[in-house]
């Protein structure tokens, strides 16, 4: 299973909250997964690759794999090629999370999407397209269910995909019958 795992500390917030953040999740629920058995392919920011190293003793885990910046009109097809999108974003004095235009991106292209329990990823949730975690351990089972079940990832990926097309996408027939016929 391709896992995209994105948040403010692997795509370029300041230094200290990316220790804060390896030190948090550990990749245990990776190891976890890999150690029972299951393909992990998780892909992780290049930019971050040498902090990540340093933190983890040296060598990256052979399950984590980088990437490089890219152009936004490469973003859609990159996402297209991945499982699972994991949103692990904490709500900190030095780092808000104020609304996930990465988690939104993944939504779009029918990504299902693992966020941690914060409420702007919530809200963006509550018609389906994927699960909140407050722990390593519901992240991992949650992991572990998906990896198990393509039926389940492609359900939620069309959920969060219609919801992501409903609330984030401008259609300017949909705000003219809405706004302007109303106020007419």
């Amino acid at each position: 299973m391709r896992i995209l795992f994105v948040d403010k500390v692997f795509l370029g917030a300041h230094r200290g909250e990316m220790l804060r953040g390896v030190e948090v999740f550990n990749l245990s629920f990776v190891k976890d997964l890999v150690e029972g058995g299951y393909h992990v392919d998780m892909v992780i920011a290049s930019s971050w690759e040498s902090v990540i190293r340093a933190k983890l003793g040296g060598a990256l885990p052979g399950f984590i794999r980088t990437y490089a910046w890219m152009p936004p009109q490469e973003i859609a097809g990159f996402l297209r090629d991945m499982d699972v999108l994991i949103v692990p974003s904490r709500d900190e004095e030095v780092m808000r999370e104020t609304f996930s235009q990465a988690m939104v991106q993944g939504m779009l292209t029918g990504l299902p999407v693992l966020v941690h329990r914060l409420p702007v990823l919530e809200k963006k949730l509550e018609e389906g397209g994927g699960e909140v975690f407050d722990s390593i351990d519901e992240l991992t089972a949650q992991m572990i269910r998906l990896a198990d079940s393509p039926e389940t990832r492609r359900e939620m990926g069309k959920a969060g995909r219609c919801t992501a097309l409903n609330r984030y996408v401008w259609d300017t027939a949909r705000f003219a019958r809405r706004y302007l016929e109303a106020s007419s």
